[in-house]
C-alpha cells in the first residue's frame, strides 16, 4: 500500500510491504532553518499500542556518550534524514504514524509541524500469489544488536529463523505441495542452510 500527504511544507511518501514501512520525507526550504529532525510516533490499530519510534543517532549535547547499540526515542533524538524505515510492523495491520518536525535547541526540542498518515501493511499470502522476503543486508545493524554480531551458525536456530522471517517455512510448505503433484519420482530438490 502507498500513501502520500502534504501539509504546512511537510511532504510524506509512505510505502508499506508486509514487514517494512518505508518513508520518504521532505520539508520545503522555507521550513528548514532551525530544523533538527523528525520525531516519529506509531499507533498500531490492532493492539492499540502507541510508541515513539527509536533510533541510534543522538545529539552530543543531550547524550554525549551513548552505549553501543543503545536505542533512543525519536521524540528526543529525531531522525536526521529524509528517509526512514520501520522494520517492526506485522503483515495485514493498519498503522497511523505521526511525523513531527522538531526545531530548536537539542535540550528542548519543539514540534512546529505535525502530520498523521495511515498505512496498511501487505499480507504475504494471497489467493493466487504470495510474496515472502527474508531479512537482507538492510537488517545488519539489528542482527548485530540482537545476536551480538555472531554468525548464525554460532548464534543458533533463532538467528536463522529471524533472518528467514517465514521465507524458509513458506518455501518448504510450497515444495511439500508441489511434491505430491510430481509424476516423475527421479526429480528431487535438496535445501540446506550454511
Amino acid at each position: 500500500m502507498r500513501n502520500r500527504k502534504q501539509e504546512k511544507g511537510l511532504t510524506v511518501n509512505v510505502v508499506a510491504g508486509s514487514h517494512v514501512v518505508f518513508f520518504g520525507l521532505d520539508l520545503t526550504a522555507s521550513k528548514r532553518p532551525g530544523f533538527r529532525g523528525f520525531a516519529i510516533k506509531r499507533l498500531d490499530h490492532q493492539e492499540g499500542e502507541i510508541v515513539w519510534q527509536r533510533g541510534m543517532k543522538t545529539f552530543e549535547k543531550t547524550e554525549p556518550h551513548p552505549v553501543k547499540g543503545e536505542m533512543f526515542s525519536t521524540r528526543y533524538h529525531p531522525v536526521q534524514a529524509f528517509q526512514w524505515c520501520d522494520y517492526a510492523v506485522y503483515p495485514g495491520r493498519t498503522y497511523t504514524y505521526t511525523i513531527a518536525a522538531l526545531y530548536g535547541d537539542p535540550a528542548s526540542l519543539n514540534s512546529k509541524i505535525e502530520m498523521e498518515i495511515e498505512i496498511t501493511t501487505e499480507v504475504p499470502t494471497g489467493p493466487v500469489h504470495s510474496a515472502f522476503f527474508n531479512r537482507g543486508s538492510v537488517a545488519t545493524q539489528e542482527y548485530a544488536r540482537r545476536f551480538e554480531n555472531q554468525p548464525p551458525s554460532k548464534a543458533g536456530p533463532g538467528a536463522y529463523e529471524w533472518l528467514s522471517r517465514g521465507l524458509l517455512q513458506a518455501l518448504v510448505d510450497f515444495l511439500g505441495r508441489a511434491e505430491t503433484r510430481w509424476v516423475n519420482p527421479r526429480r528431487s530438490l535438496r535445501i540446506s542452510m550454511a
